[in-house]
């Protein structure tokens, strides 16, 4: 059976014009093929009502085969800083890339 990665929990992205915290994600399925998933949270219109979602976008084929972390955090400025202290991703690079 073959090993998959964990998900790793990236980090937080908040939008002060939108008033929306976005929590990013990278995720895998059980064959190992890569995604990112963003969970958007924000304010409703009333009290106790929250908008938002959950949505994946794909990674490029054969992620993260000849990536390193920082080209990984360039493709992602809203995350740059978070994603290269992230220790756990440094370890995925360390292992997968």
């Amino acid at each position: 059976m073959k090993q998959v990665p964990d998900n790793i929990e990236i980090g937080w992205y908040h939008n002060e014009e939108y008033m929306m915290n976005t929590k990013l994600t990278l995720c895998f399925l059980s064959d190992g093929k890569a995604y990112l998933e963003y969970d958007d949270y924000c304010p409703g219109i009333s009290a106790g009502n929250s908008m938002g979602g959950t949505y994946r976008r794909p990674v490029p084929e054969g992620f993260p085969k000849g990536w390193t972390l920082e080209e990984f955090a360039e493709s992602l400025p809203r995350y740059h800083d978070v994603i290269l202290k992230n220790e756990k991703l440094k370890k995925f690079f360390e292992k997968w890339a």
